[in-house]
């Protein structure tokens, strides 16, 4: 999620840079720091300011620190076109004509964190700062005054081989670590409730600055805290009876809580804290089964209760950077607790759409009939699928979910397994035994459904559009639907929230190999060779499975081919969807979640930690590799091979160098 974002201001220009030597020359870079809101309401933040800013600017390898700058108690005025405070700075440095990209690193409030591992500043190379741990906060901090780290690299990095005079960048942070805000009220009017005392256990040695941290990294969890201590008692005056809330309600009774004020509201990342089971409401529900306290962030709190001293514990839910948790608690006449959560993105606000859209349930199927459908058309969800084809037994939206969701094993083999060829495989030749060509592009075909709320809009993105794209062709991939009337739909990369799915296609843009020798990877780009039947392989129709072995080899490798191959370079891109909501908030929304929780046998996920596809939460790895001669089995191509596998009798055993995939589930059991 975007925290703080380095923006565009105006007066940039784009004039030739003014040369001062024959190697070097003079640039500016236009800064802005925005303040995102952090808070439910209209306001803008908390109104808090970062101690201290420090931003690090490398060349395209890292090798070489091109200009480095820090700012005390940066203070922010003025807004951009979304509302938001803006911090804004100018940067005039030398830079080498041989430099064709930066890398930008920033690091907010490094001086409130306590046990900080390196001394961050000038001298920092980037492993030291993208491996700085912490211990601890300091006291008394706001939402703004957290450890807050963001980069542009990669694909977000600026290039300068232009020789503009002016640039502009934008740097996309997060806070890294999570807030905890807990709410108290009472069953009965008539009851008498303070709090006590609240305690939180388990408490991790450190954090980690850059990126989300792993249990690895966590060398004890030994220390504990207390959040909050009154002698008397914060006596709880509101109540909310259960007949008022039913199950997962409680944060749309924000008026019949009390927040208790903590001494510290912002809390290490602990990964041993799971998400909690999602309910029929707007909210998260305590486990029945109680989640492991081993290592776990536990909470136990003291309070009285019509004069009778309690205490009960529980285990925090998933605790991770940039959450906001909202803990809702109700204490019941008998003195149990009724515990609830609602998780929000941290800079997310509430607006007049809602709270943003949510990925279905990982851990139950939300397609198992008509009426959880329709709850999830209903709502402000959403969900993508590697595309499958409707039938008489999925003539409709929710039986098709419904068997995509139980059988991740199965649909587009492409979109499935995170892999494209071009040219492809001729099916209708080799009767999928894959020893005959074609020349366009494989088809990575999704289906992509948000349903809510009323007014976002989504967008489709890929990281590496030189060697990949959207196809926007129709298609008839409703046939056999209750869409079947509409006839053949054009694949998309932008929507709008519906009750009706999008299709989304990716495919590679260059020729691995040819129909002829010494041809170019541009030779067939932006042609659609099937519909008029002639695509440079028509005259190998009649040719036997032996014969076609021949146009696999390396002699038929395009220009563009020959070079990634003989590099061995492996072409990628990350796949990815961003949604806009109406008061103009935007981030990735989580595309590729784990099912673990899910009772689908792992086996049946292509890919580790039972997620559908290759990649994280937000982003989707898609390689475009080159065709083999008769693997039949696409699995063959997109799994992982041990680097000393040799000597085996079929080639499809034996390591090669592109055979890489990290993401790749050893125990997956394909069903073809």
């Amino acid at each position: 999620m975007c925290i703080f974002s380095l923006l565009a201001l105006p007066g940039c220009r784009d004039e030739e840079a003014v040369q001062t030597s024959e190697g070097t020359r003079t640039v500016t870079v236009n800064l802005g720091i925005a303040m995102s809101r952090v808070t439910e309401g209209s306001s803008i933040g908390d109104g808090s300011t970062p101690k201290d800013m420090k931003v690090w600017i490398f060349n395209q390898d890292n090798t070489e620190l091109v200009d480095y700058y820090e700012i005390e108690n940066p203070t922010f005025s003025g807004s951009d076109a979304l509302g938001e405070l803006v911090n804004t700075n100018e940067h005039v440095f030398e830079l080498d004509n041989t430099i064709t990209y930066l890398n930008f690193y920033v690091v907010l409030n490094s001086d409130n964190v306590t046990g900080l591992s390196y001394n961050l500043g000038r001298e920092s190379p980037v492993d030291k700062i993208k491996a700085a741990t912490f211990t601890g906060l300091a006291d008394n901090l706001e939402d703004n005054q957290v450890p807050i780290y963001g980069e542009a690299t990669s694909e977000d990095a600026l290039p300068v081989e232009d020789h503009k005079k002016s640039y502009s960048v934008t740097i996309k942070t997060e806070r890294a670590v999570s807030k905890l805000e807990l709410f108290f009220t009472k069953e009965s009017a008539s009851s008498d409730l303070k709090i006590n005392r609240i305690t939180l256990e388990n408490i991790p040695n450190k954090g980690l600055l850059a990126k989300e941290i792993a249990l690895i990294d966590i060398a004890n969890y030994n220390k504990t805290e207390i959040l909050f201590e009154d002698s008397n008692g914060k006596e709880i005056t509101t109540d909310l009876p259960a007949s008022e809330s039913p199950v997962g309600d409680f944060s749309n009774h924000p008026d019949d809580f009390v927040q208790i004020d903590l001494s510290q509201a912002y809390l290490l990342e602990n990964p041993n804290n799971n998400e909690w089971s999602p309910t029929t409401g707007t909210d998260y529900e305590y486990p029945e089964a109680a989640p492991s306290r081993e290592n776990a962030y536990v909470l136990t709190v003291e309070y009285t209760l019509n004069n009778k001293e309690e205490e009960s514990s529980f285990v925090l839910p998933e605790t991770k950077r940039n959450i906001w948790n909202k803990i809702f608690v109700r204490v019941n006449d008998n003195g149990e607790l009724i515990i609830q959560y609602k998780a929000l993105p941290w800079q997310l606000v509430k607006s007049s759409i809602g709270y943003a859209p949510q990925h279905v349930s990982t851990s139950s199927n939300p397609f198992a009939d008509e009426t959880s459908y329709n709850e999830f058309i209903n709502g402000n969800n959403y969900v993508l699928f590697p595309i499958v084809s409707y039938n008489d037994d999925r003539s409709n939206t929710q039986k098709l979910f419904n068997y995509i969701y139980q059988h991740p094993e199965e649909g587009d083999n492409e979109a499935r397994l995170c892999i494209l060829t071009r040219p492809t495989y001729d099916n209708e030749i080799d009767d999928e035994e894959h020893w005959a060509l074609k020349a366009g592009s494989a088809g990575a075909r999704y289906l992509f459904m948000l349903t809510g709320p009323k007014g976002a809009t989504w967008e489709a993105h890929l990281t590496n559009e030189k060697d990949f794209s959207f196809s926007t062709t129709a298609e008839d991939d409703f046939n056999g639907s209750e869409y079947e009337s509409d006839g053949k739909v054009n694949k998309v990369t932008h929507g709008i929230a519906r009750q009706k799915p999008y299709i989304i296609q990716i495919i590679a843009n260059h020729l691995y190999t040819g129909f002829s020798k010494n041809m170019s990877g541009e030779t067939d780009a932006g042609s659609d060779f099937g519909e008029n039947g002639n695509d440079g392989y028509d005259q190998y129709k009649g040719y036997s499975k032996t014969e076609w072995e021949a146009l696999f080899e390396d002699d038929y490798l395009t220009d563009w081919g020959e070079e990634k191959w003989n590099k061995e370079e492996v072409v990628e891109t990350d796949f990815y969807i961003t949604v806009k909501l109406t008061d103009g908030s935007k981030y990735n929304l989580i595309i590729n979640p784990s099912f673990e929780k899910s009772d689908i046998d792992s086996k049946k996920f292509p890919f580790l930690d039972k997620r559908r596809f290759a990649g994280n939460d937000t982003h989707i790895w898609i390689r475009h590799l080159r065709a083999q001669y008769g693997w039949q089995n696409l699995e063959y191509l997109a799994r992982d091979v041990d680097p000393n596998a040799s000597g085996n009798e079929e080639e499809w055993d034996n390591f090669q160098w592109w055979m890489v995939n990290k993401y790749w589930n050893p125990n997956h059991e394909w069903s073809k």
